[in-house]
């Protein structure tokens, strides 16, 4: 709950349970107009949405608000993938490196929108090695008490699924073949995969499986080959 709430919630207590009802209402009819604005969907507007949990009593309308609020977010996380990608994975690459800015972005956006900051500033952090590749050390119950208490759950796992759709949407296709760019593609979805799941469960062979199908079978490299580039940024 945030101060602004508190805040809402001594103000109704002045008023009459019917009074209290109506500005409810009001409430929530302005919350939703402003998250679904044409402004980002930032971490201000995800607070707003979480608020409207103590607000609402009926499951169904605020499940109905939150699925048109990420659906809202992933249009927009859509957007960034279709204006950031440079790559033209029909092609052929010289060799591939490190993600891709768009799929950066989406993580640094994730970690801005939904999840708190001092998730990621954990005391003594373990030196970098091929075994941890920088990942949050989610064996150790303090942090795996931060994850369960420190970020809406539901609502990342509801904007994952939806842009998993948005993936299929974009990259999938029956009719284009990938030269060796798109084990670039196969990388960055990876690197998406492997930050995601450190918060919500989530098989992601089947995209990627998909995804390596439409490569090139001389040109595709092997996962190990993958693991070995993004263990190494």
């Amino acid at each position: 709950m945030s101060i602004y709430l508190e805040k809402i919630k001594k103000i109704l207590g002045t008023f009459e349970p019917e009074e209290q009802a109506e500005l409810k209402n009001y409430y929530v009819e302005k919350s939703t107009s402003l998250m679904m604005d044409d402004k980002k969907i930032g971490k201000a507007k995800i607070h707003l949405l979480r608020d409207m949990e103590e607000v609402i009593e009926d499951e169904e309308v605020l499940s109905k608000i939150q699925r048109n609020v990420i659906d809202h977010k992933v249009l927009q996380t859509r957007a960034l993938v279709l204006d950031l990608i440079s790559t033209d994975y029909t092609k052929d690459l010289k060799g591939i490196y490190k993600p891709e800015s768009w799929v950066k972005e989406i993580v640094k956006d994730i970690k801005e929108t939904f999840l708190k900051d001092d998730l990621f500033e954990t005391p003594s952090p373990p030196a970098p090695t091929s075994n941890n590749n920088n990942k949050i050390p989610t064996d150790n119950p303090n942090i795996k008490e931060k994850i369960t208490q420190k970020h809406p759950t539901n609502l990342i796992e509801l904007y994952n699924k939806k842009l998993v759709e948005e993936f299929k949407d974009i990259f999938l296709s029956e009719v284009v073949t990938f030269g060796s760019a798109g084990n670039q593609l196969v990388l960055d979805l990876r690197y998406y995969a492997n930050f995601i799941t450190k918060f919500v469960s989530f098989d992601f062979e089947d995209l990627i499986s998909s995804i390596k199908k439409q490569i090139e079978p001389t040109k595709l490299m092997k996962d190990k080959e993958i693991e070995e580039i993004l263990q190494s940024k």
